[in-house]
């Protein structure tokens, strides 16, 4: 949590960078035309996209090949596994069927992520941070030398790459099936769909997002 304050994540921070990915989810499908889509696979582009502004640095074409491999990589994790990453072996051997699978998948990930904290590596200004990922590593330089191991055994490329791989797992996956259900429902429910309309229409309007002091003036959501 102190290396996710140093990057500003709190408060309109977070919300800024969600309420921009809307923006680039809602010109994605304005550009389809009225095409049918996979919803799955988008929202979770979109919301992979607000973790890859935090960890990252900045956000990802949807089309980008890297991007994609990260977001089916965490994906295909989760239908493998549905509990935490850090699950321990043993336990993984004995409630995942397919634990050699598994490992393959999550060793392919771990790779993916030392190869972007390597580019970080490489571009790094200790004076300037951009990101988790740099603020990590700044950390990790201050703590190498520390007569503390204890403390400097936090910051390590491994507890990195694990915690990157969790905020993906845990971040990623629960708001996307959120977002798909919601839509679900609106799309069930159309008496619903429309009553919130009508009070996103009363209390917002349709020439701004939503932010979330709006919805202490929206309690029917």
């Amino acid at each position: 949590m102190s290396v996710l304050r140093q990057v500003h994540l709190g408060g309109r921070s977070l919300e800024d960078r969600a309420v921009a990915e809307v923006g680039m989810l809602n010109d994605w499908i304005a550009k389809l035309d009225g095409e049918a889509f996979d919803s799955h696979k988008i929202l979770n582009k979109a919301v992979s996209n607000v973790l890859s502004s935090i960890v990252f640095t900045g956000r990802f074409d949807y089309e980008d090949k890297l991007f994609n491999q990260l977001v089916d990589l965490v994906d295909q994790h989760f239908r493998l596994n549905p509990f935490l990453f850090s699950l321990p072996e043993f336990l993984t051997n004995i409630f995942i069927s397919d634990h050699k699978n598994l490992f393959k998948l999550r060793e392919k990930l771990f790779k993916l992520l030392r190869k972007i904290i390597w580019e970080h590596r490489e571009s790094i200004d200790y004076e300037s941070p951009r990101d988790y990922i740099d603020c990590h590593l700044i950390e990790e330089t201050k703590w190498s030398n520390s007569s503390q191991p204890e403390t400097a055994s936090y910051y390590r490329d491994l507890n990195l790459v694990c915690s990157l791989s969790e905020i993906f797992l845990a971040g990623s996956e629960t708001t996307t099936s959120a977002l798909n259900w919601f839509g679900l429902v609106m799309v069930t429910y159309p008496d619903i769909q429309m009553k919130c309309q009508q009070i996103l229409d009363k209390v917002v309007g349709r020439d701004r997002f939503p932010t979330v002091e709006d919805f202490s003036k929206m309690p029917y959501f």
